[in-house]
């Protein structure tokens, strides 16, 4: 518990840092500290998307014991499962780091094309 609190700060700094410096051309400083506060701002979604990917985990843990337990602990069994689950998973988990970095940072967002016909009375 006293690691998990004394990490949150860590993880606040750099959950945007990355993306703040490569797209918005930020300094790494500057990145740490907008990332720092923005999460700080909006530390109850941040909450309750902690809560959701803790319970998925538990319910990843369960499906893994689970499977275990039917397959009589056969390594190569329960392996491939991991496997194929973290690997549905992930691209679900850093879509989720987007979509919160465009909710938080609107501003940055990609501006839309004009139209064809712009310039066409």
């Amino acid at each position: 518990m006293i690691a998990a609190l004394a990490s949150a700060p860590v993880l606040m700094a750099f959950w945007f840092a990355p993306v703040l410096a490569a797209w918005s051309r930020m300094g790494a400083l500057q990145s740490l500290f907008y990332s720092f506060f923005a999460v700080w701002r909006n530390w109850r979604a941040f909450l309750v998307y902690g809560a959701a990917l803790f319970l998925a985990t538990v319910l990843f843990l369960i499906a893994a014991s689970v499977v275990m337990i039917l397959t009589q602990r056969k390594e190569e069994i329960v392996q491939s499962f991991t496997l194929v689950v973290t690997l549905l998973s992930l691209p679900t988990l850093f879509a989720s780091f987007y979509a919160s970095y465009r909710d938080i940072f609107p501003e940055n967002a990609v501006p839309a094309e004009p139209p064809l016909n712009a310039g066409s009375p």
